[in-house]
């Protein structure tokens, strides 16, 4: 819900919106409004989607105390909020052993995968429609065998004032190839790249072999394809409290990484690594800005001021960020450029490495439960 997400929810902050709006059913943490799709929830008469004005008509307030009764098990979303309340209560993380055969069907090499993309109502590029979509950067980590040592990374940004969703392809597709499974977190790349054989088609792009490639590895993998949904796989085997209600890879990644310290050892994860005073900082809030030496207008090459350049958090954050380098004022700036191309590659690097940390979570937690 919106009041989940609220940007002024400062949770044991003397500043805190949330307790000032909702005055004294504030208190709850977790709150009632975190309990997964709360929206959907119908209250006690069967009214759908009236479950959240009926717990505050009854003074409810803290998700623990949700009634079960009022939830309906037979539904998925109900089965999941019930596993929820559950783990909430006994502070347990939950791996349905069925995850292990779904990712040992998993066909190797495993390529972990994320894009970055922009629609701009005004596109920068000719015979672009608006608000169509470009595909401008994509990170990929790839384990080869399983066992192996070693994880892989392949990277990919569009630095040039040109259309780049063909180039960004055809980079793709030497970074995946023609075998094994892609791991996304949704089904955006799979939209991404269905985008994208469009605009082949529409563009009248000669390259017939990246099209067919495309069709190729577009379904999932249980329709012939080569992608697998680790958010579908999350939201059906898997459940920790610190998510909440959310199956965003910003909630599953910190909590899975707040409750197994041997991650933060491993040596393909070792550099996200931060401690805190109550253990270690989530990766993402890890994520450090540059600071530059950029010289001020109409003075003296010695006289020099500090630029930051702000860390990149999120997929909006990414775009902005891109229509900064490409076309800001700081476009023909070389250092600042470079900075914010960095910044780009840091975070969506971090976007595919927190699926391969959820991915390996998984399989060792598997792997004691024998």
């Amino acid at each position: 819900s919106k009041c989940r997400d609220c940007e002024y929810r400062n949770i044991g902050s003397l500043r805190n919106g949330f307790a000032e709006c909702w005055g004294a059913l504030a208190a709850g943490d977790p709150h009632v409004v975190d309990l997964f799709k709360i929206g959907f929830l119908a209250d006690a008469a069967g009214n759908s989607k009236e479950g959240l004005n009926w717990l505050i008509k009854n003074g409810i307030s803290k998700l623990v105390e949700i009634p079960p009764k009022i939830i309906d098990q037979n539904k998925s979303t109900g089965k999941r909020q019930i596993r929820q309340l559950e783990c909430t209560k006994t502070g347990t993380e939950w791996v349905d052993p069925l995850l292990k055969d779904e990712l040992e069907a998993c066909e190797y090499p495993l390529h972990f995968v994320d894009f970055e993309t922009s629609r701009l109502a005004v596109p920068y590029h000719k015979g672009m429609q608006p608000y169509e979509q470009i595909a401008f950067q994509f990170s990929c980590h790839t384990i080869l065998k399983p066992g192996d040592k070693e994880l892989q990374h392949t990277e990919w940004i569009n630095v040039d004032d040109a259309f780049p969703s063909f180039s960004f392809a055809s980079a793709l597709r030497d970074a995946v190839g023609e075998s094994g499974t892609i791991f996304v977190w949704s089904n955006f790349e799979q939209t991404t790249l269905r985008d994208i054989r469009r605009q082949m088609t529409s563009y009248s792009h000669p390259d017939k072999k990246i099209a067919a490639w495309i069709d190729a590895i577009v379904p999932d993998r249980k329709d012939g394809g080569r992608v697998q949904d680790l958010l579908e796989l999350c939201g059906e085997h898997y459940y920790h409290p610190k998510m909440g209600g959310s199956l965003s890879i910003k909630y599953v990644l910190p909590a899975i990484w707040g409750s197994n310290e041997g991650l933060w050892r491993d040596p393909w994860f070792a550099k996200y690594f931060r401690e805190s005073l109550d253990g270690a900082l989530d990766p993402y809030s890890a994520l450090t800005g540059l600071i530059l030496e950029a010289e001020r207008n109409n003075i003296a090459d010695d006289e020099a001021k500090e630029t930051a350049v702000e860390a990149v958090r999120d997929g909006i954050g990414a775009m902005r960020s891109y229509q900064e380098m490409m076309y800001g004022l700081s476009r023909n700036d070389a250092k600042h450029r470079d900075a914010v191309k960095k910044m780009l590659l840091q975070y969506c690097e971090l976007d595919t490495a927190a699926m391969v940390i959820i991915w390996k979570h998984w399989m060792l937690r598997l792997a004691s439960a024998k």
